[in-house]
Parts: structure tokens; sequence; C-alpha cells
């Protein structure tokens, strides 16, 4: 009975330690994991960059399999999406996510419908490179929130609010 303890003694000693070193290899990765989200969602953001869209995409197809790991990573996917927006003046920004398809697309902001309560800083889900049209519109956008951004009068901010809602819906 006593050599029974010693063994169940050992081998939770021997876990502890493959825990540890799994624990810094765990917080190494998770690192690294915030630097490349941040530097893919903001080349997808800014840039329209098909192909940081695709590495996410595909990075979620690898782990798919694993549960833990997909939880993990849209957790690290939403935050970081959500800083860049923030950076680029968006108040209350919408993560992204992959959907069941394996499409990148926003996250619904939580009580709300749809792609993020009005789809400030939608992203694009086809595809195709974005047409001239799209360029446009994300141009003029930009233009409104920043003078959004620099408006003191309430009503202003108002109907510059409600047009960036509008034209942002229809993306």
């Amino acid at each position: 009975m006593n050599n029974s303890k010693n063994k169940t003694s050992v081998t939770i000693l021997l876990a502890d330690k493959n825990l540890a070193k799994g624990a810094i290899q765990a917080a190494n990765n998770s690192s690294k994991m915030t630097v490349a989200l941040k530097q893919a969602c903001e080349l997808w953001i800014n840039d329209k960059s098909i192909p940081a869209r695709d590495a996410i995409e595909n990075f979620v197809s690898m782990i798919s399999h694993n549960k833990d790991a997909r939880k993990k990573f849209t957790a690290q996917l939403s935050l970081a999406s959500k800083k860049v927006r923030k950076a680029n003046g968006i108040e209350n920004p919408c993560g992204l996510k992959v959907d069941k398809d394996g499409n990148l697309t926003d996250a619904p902001m939580r009580n709300t419908s749809g792609n993020g309560g009005g789809g400030e800083g939608s992203a694009m889900t086809s595809k195709t490179a974005p047409s001239k049209a799209q360029i446009e519109l994300d141009a003029h956008l930009e233009i409104l929130r920043e003078m959004l951004a620099k408006s003191k009068d309430v009503a202003a901010t108002s109907a510059l609010k409600f047009a960036i809602a509008k034209l942002a819906a229809s993306l």
C-alpha cells in the first residue's frame, strides 16, 4: 500500500513538470498568435488583403477539429480585430469571426442582430477583390468618420452617425 502511494506521488510530480512546460509553451504560443493575428487583422481591415483573409480562414480550417483551440482562436481573433478597429477610430467595433462555412466575417455585436449593429468596419466575405464602387464607398465612409471625430456640434454628430450607419449597412 505504501509503495502504491509513492508511485502516485511520483506520477503527480512528473505531471506537474510537464504541465509547467506546457504552460510556458502555451503562453509563448499565445503571445506569438496575438502578434500574428493583429498583423493579419490590420492587413484585412485596413487594406482588404486577400492573402491575410485566406491565412486566417486556412488557420481556422487547420484547427477546426479541436474545439478548445477553435474557441481560443475565436476569442483572440475577435479581440485583435476590435483593437485594430478601435485604433481606426470606431467607437464600439464588432470583431471578426470565421463562420461555420469557413468565411471570415463580422461577428454580430451582443444584443443586436445582423452584422454588428450597423456594420461599422464590416469585412468583405466573398473571395473576390473589392470593386471600384466598394473602394469608393469605403473612402467616403472614412472621410465621414474623420468628420465625426472632429465634430463638436451635437446635431452634426448625430447626422454623421446616422449617415455612416446607413452607408456602412449598404456594404
